[in-house]
């Protein structure tokens, strides 16, 4: 029997009406837990829990590594401390029993989904096996968020600010085990790479923000046109170039458009350019030089739920359709970086050695089932 099917195999919410705080310790981090009726816990993260307490500060190592050795990593987590940036079901300033009744009642549903499918997987899949099973269980998207105190600007609070989140699930998308919905683009320092950028409009001759829009004024007679402060005398206009005098609009002279003016250089400009001030390192760089990245939510997929029951992502398998259609497929398939791809070897080694782009390999992949099912 699985680990985590041991575990809850006594619990109320998926069998007899037990509860869960009774029946199985929870993994407490951070803290000691007081005595409180009803639930009991355990400081050793390598045995099933029904999920983890976090009763006081906790490093985003520290909560990783347990993660690590906890039979089922997508167990419910309850944060009593105010942890920034961690993942977390549920929070609250201080644990009572009516904040714990209120975990019990939120971790419900999501205990019931976990013993349903037993986690299993093997440990170089566990990583991206767990993202899924994160979404499987909560039944929810894997939603991007604003994080203005993120460097990235963009986080998934339903995951924490796990390593390479977004290229993980990245990868998932790319093997059709998560869909993607656009949520939006952000746009990166070229020099620390940090997303908190200022966006604001530049001259294009000195790079200055401090522009000014002025009408442009057409003088009909001897063709100048500038801006209106260079006309201006007083109370009238004056044409800079001919010194004449212009009195009546429509006749001697016209307004075509606006024009943007650097008070700091004096540059006239039909337009001015985009900059983005870092505010991280302080840097100024063109929009145009900036590294942007698109950012999505993420919804699992049948084929993710399907790897979620095989415990284990796809592989490369492509030795029947290389036999059969060999010169065809040998076209198509370009190892990227040093090296090619041996059959049976799991995507992710792949992706993550260089040797591989998941996009390129999928319908390959698709083909090859097929194939093994005729």
């Amino acid at each position: 029997m699985d680990t985590y099917q041991t575990a809850v195999a006594h619990n109320a919410v998926v069998t007899t009406g037990t509860d869960p705080l009774a029946s199985t310790p929870f993994l407490v981090l951070g803290g000691t837990l007081p005595a409180l009726e009803g639930i009991s816990c355990r400081t050793s993260p390598g045995s099933p829990c029904a999920g983890i307490l976090m009763l006081g500060p906790v490093a985003p190592a520290q909560l990783a590594d347990a993660l690590l050795e906890v039979p089922d990593p997508a167990v419910p987590i309850a944060d009593f401390a105010g942890n920034q940036g961690l993942r977390c079901d549920y929070s609250s300033r201080r644990l009572e029993p009516p904040a714990i009744a209120e975990f019990r009642d939120l971790s419900t549903p999501i205990w019931r989904r976990l013993a349903e499918l037993p986690f299993r997987a093997a440990r170089e899949d566990r990583p991206e096996l767990t993202l899924l099973r994160m979404s499987y269980s909560r039944d929810a998207t894997i939603e991007a968020n604003f994080a203005p105190d993120s460097r990235l600007l963009v986080d998934y609070r339903l995951l924490g600010r796990i390593s390479a989140a977004r290229q993980r699930l990245e990868a998932l998308a790319d093997l059709d085990l998560l869909r993607r919905q656009f949520f939006t683009r952000t746009h990166a320092c070229g020099r620390c790479e940090s997303a908190r950028l200022h966006a604001y409009e530049a001259c294009p001759a000195c790079g200055g923000g401090n522009l000014a829009d002025e009408p442009l004024v057409h003088h009909y007679r001897c063709g100048c046109q500038a801006p209106e402060s260079r006309f201006a005398d007083g109370r009238i206009l004056v044409c800079p170039k001919c010194r004449r005098e212009l009195r009546h609009f429509g006749v001697d002279y016209g307004k075509p458009g606006i024009a943007v003016v650097c008070r700091g250089c004096g540059a006239v400009e039909d337009e001015p350019v985009a900059n983005f001030a870092c505010l991280d390192c302080g840097g100024v760089i063109p929009s145009a030089d900036s590294s942007p990245t698109d950012w999505y939510n993420y919804d699992l997929t049948e084929e993710g739920l399907r790897a979620l029951h095989d415990g284990r992502l796809p592989r490369l398998n492509i030795a029947p359709v290389l036999e059969r259609h060999g010169r065809a497929f040998a076209r198509r398939i370009q190892p990227v970086g040093r090296g090619g791809i041996a059959c049976g070897t799991p995507i992710r080694t792949a992706i993550r050695a260089g040797k591989a782009d998941c996009r390129q390999h999928r319908p390959v992949a698709a083909r090859a089932r097929a194939d093994g099912r005729r």
